[in-house]
C-alpha cells in the first residue's frame, strides 16, 4: 500500500477486515493464533532497538526532498557505524543468507 492510499485509509477511518488489509498490502501476515504471532515478534525482540530506529528514520526520510533524505540517512548511519553493535557483529563474523 502506497503512502497516499495509506493516508486516505487512515484519514477516512475505513473499516476493513484482515483479509482486505492483506489484499491491499496494508499488512503482510495474518496469524491463526497467538503462538504464531508471538513467534513472529520474537524475531524483532532479539534485535537491538537502535538499528531498528535508524531504519525507521531512513525510511521516513524517503518522503522528504532528496537533500533532506540524504542528510537524515547520513546522520542515521553515522550514529550506528562503528558503534558497539556493529563492532560486535564484525567480531562475531556472522554470515547473512
Amino acid at each position: 500500500m502506497g503512502y497516499s492510499r495509506t493516508l486516505e485509509s487512515l484519514a477516512t477511518a475505513a473499516v476493513m477486515d484482515a483479509e482486505r488489509l492483506k489484499q491491499i498490502g496494508f499488512i503482510q501476515h495474518i496469524y491463526a493464533n497467538d503462538q504464531d504471532f508471538e513467534a513472529y515478534l520474537k524475531k524483532f525482540m532479539a534485535i537491538d532497538i537502535e538499528p531498528i530506529k535508524g531504519l525507521k528514520k531512513a525510511a521516513s526520510a524517503l518522503h522528504t526532498r532528496d537533500s533532506e533524505a540524504f542528510n537524515v540517512e547520513r546522520s542515521v548511519f553515522a550514529s550506528l557505524w562503528g558503534g558497539p553493535l556493529q563492532l560486535a557483529a564484525l567480531a562475531a563474523n556472522k554470515k547473512h543468507n
